[in-house]
């Protein structure tokens, strides 16, 4: 990287780097108000003619700050009404859920701006930067991270792009002043109570004058960093598809892996099987357990047990109450939130991918529909895939059991017409002789 490119330069090399933006893409931007998602909104405003991106953003109000958590708000709306970009805004007392959840003010309030980011489809881009990226790895080894830790913040994951993720902290403030952009000043990022402030506030000028060109130091290194963790992922996700037998993985395989390997394979496990991140000392037991055989139980009170000359999850799931509604226009309580469907008329419209992705056309639906909680045997077919099951589904999504036991399915008397996280069935899918199609929203609890 070089620090010396503007700022505009170096984002675009990024989204071209990660294949970020497509043409006509519907991108959410996180906008905060602050110089960082600042910089990032008019960035993609430059953006928007030439690849014909559908902007709108979306401000979550944390109400921590009083009238300056108001004043971020009226500040943002004024800027997406100058700039015509549709506005999406939370309200949600953070304060409030950490203390009912248990969590810090950091982690909760990050908790909720990503559901409510995810909650709104389409493409949600991020203000990270590489400074921010740099106080998280030294953050995340301090607390005893390995490799994965080290990569810092990734500049995709899922549906979630950073375009400034190689830009620094400095770059974006003299973007900002050289465009004459303006931006709210957070009080709290002065706090020395926020561990992150402390890093930003002491370490890292301390690593600075070591090494002015320190943040450079750390592109490079992120970067070496990603691939080696990469690379290691696909070995161990290489290696599960040859341990795996039905639901069971042959315990020998897995403890003839290397090291590396070997833990990485035994963490997507837990996580897609027992629905736990585990940690370190879970998989030091877990690789016990591959020579000795026995069974542990960990946090969260998932059983694991190596017996035979496998590793299985013994103990049942635990399936919430079943739901089944018919598929008909009207909101239903499910478990852990709520759905919504909505009857739509098609006119003359071109449906866009986030429409496909939660509607199932009215003229194609086999007699009596209804929407359910998944049931054994359940199969989907996607468009351009082929047909299989919603459990082989899961398990290639690596969703954990907690989530699809609540997962939404759609359904007529000829099996799965949609299902929540995948999209509908092709049959169901709409297409130009579409008239009529049902709307299926789901909303998940904060």
């Amino acid at each position: 990287m070089n620090m010396n490119k503007s700022l505009e330069r170096q984002a675009m090399e990024t989204v071209e780097r990660y294949g970020m933006l497509a043409p006509g893409e519907r991108v959410i931007i996180a906008l905060s108000g602050g110089a960082d998602s600042m910089a990032l909104l008019h960035f993609l405003l430059a953006l928007r003619e030439r690849l014909g991106l559908v902007l709108e953003a979306a401000h979550v109000n944390h109400l921590l700050r009083g009238e300056e958590s108001d004043g971020d708000e009226r500040f943002v709306r004024s800027v997406c009404d100058g700039h015509a970009v549709p506005l999406h805004v939370l309200r949600a007392d953070v304060g409030t859920l950490a203390q009912e959840r248990g969590l810090g003010i950091e982690e909760c309030g990050r908790r909720v701006r990503y559901h409510y980011l995810t909650s709104l489809g389409g493409k949600t881009a991020t203000a990270h930067t590489l400074s921010d990226s740099v106080e998280t790895v030294l953050y995340n080894l301090t607390r005893g991270a390995g490799l994965r830790g080290a990569c810092g913040i990734p500049p995709v994951r899922g549906a979630v792009i950073r375009p400034l993720i190689d830009c620094t902290r400095d770059q974006v403030e003299a973007y900002c002043a050289e465009n004459g952009i303006e931006y709210r000043l957070d009080s709290s990022n002065r706090s020395r109570a926020y561990t992150r402030n402390r890093i930003r506030l002491d370490v890292v000028p301390q690593l600075r004058q070591i090494n002015p060109a320190m943040e450079d130091a750390f592109c490079r290194f992120l970067t070496d960093a990603r691939e080696d963790e990469a690379c290691l992922s696909h070995l161990a996700e290489e290696a599960l598809h040859g341990a795996e037998c039905g639901g069971r993985y042959d315990a020998q395989l897995l403890s003839a892996l290397t090291p590396p390997v070997r833990r990485r394979a035994l963490y997507r496990i837990l996580y897609t099987h027992g629905g736990v991140m585990p940690e370190r000392r879970h998989l030091i037991r877990l690789e016990e357990m591959l020579h000795s055989g026995g069974r542990a139980s960990l946090n969260g009170g998932v059983d694991v047990a190596v017996s035979g000359g496998f590793l299985t999850f013994p103990a049942a799931e635990k399936e919430p109450e079943p739901f089944c509604f018919p598929l008909r226009p009207g909101r239903y309580t499910i478990p852990g939130g709520e759905a919504e469907i909505i009857l739509q008329s098609a006119g003359h419209k071109k449906f866009k991918n986030e429409v496909l992705d939660i509607a199932v056309d009215c003229d194609k639906i086999n007699r009596k529909a209804v929407l359910r909680s998944r049931a054994p045997g359940d199969a989907l077919q996607l468009a351009g895939r082929p047909r299989k099951s919603l459990k082989k589904l899961f398990n290639e999504a690596h969703i954990p059991p907690d989530a699809r036991a609540m997962c939404v399915i759609a359904a007529d008397e000829a099996g799965v017409l949609w299902a929540e996280g995948f999209g509908p069935d092709v049959r169901a899918r709409l297409g130009a002789e579409t008239r009529r199609f049902y709307q299926i929203r789901i909303w998940r609890n904060i």
